[in-house]
């Protein structure tokens, strides 16, 4: 079987899915504000503030998200993030574990999740991609997201390297 083409690409926030974030987010507080007006208590408005406070970090938070890169060398998966985005891996890429969470065709929601030391729960970190403005290595992509594992070469000690 023929292992998957390497693929690098640089996954940055799209308009479209900021758009898709703030009619999820308007949708919140809309739902959450009729259902605090019909509780009328003050446990209810409580909550319906915590939702505007949640959805509005949410959206500032997708705003200001920097361009990331994203590579598949044959063998693994690697993320890496600007250095000023993440001081604690020096903008340095990391290895980890891509799985596809959404495949509308020419939409995906990747879940990218790092592997190695230093952390007992790795962060993982969630890319949306559209096709639109990666239709050069979108095939590629999605060969490399379905494409079979390839299988782990023995170490010189004669055991199996970890994949």
């Amino acid at each position: 079987m023929r292992a998957a083409p390497a693929v690098s690409l640089t996954v940055r926030p799209s308009l479209h899915w900021q758009a898709a974030l703030a009619l999820l987010a308007a949708a919140a507080v809309v739902s959450t504000g009729l259902w605090a007006w019909r509780r009328g208590d003050a446990a209810s408005g409580g909550a319906a503030v915590a939702v505007v406070a949640l959805a509005l970090h949410t959206l500032r938070a997708a705003r200001h998200r920097p361009a990331l890169g994203l590579r598949w060398d044959g063998q693994s998966w690697w993320l890496s993030e600007p250095a000023s985005a993440s001081a604690a891996a020096g903008g340095e890429p990391r290895e980890g574990e891509v799985e596809l969470a959404l495949d509308l065709g020419s939409w995906l929601l990747l879940s990218f999740r790092p592997r190695g030391p230093g952390r007992r729960v790795a962060r993982r970190r969630w890319l949306p991609l559209q096709r639109a403005g990666l239709e050069a290595d979108w095939h590629a992509l999605r060969c490399a997201l379905y494409s079979p594992r390839p299988a782990a070469e023995p170490t010189a000690a004669g055991g199996r390297r970890r994949s």
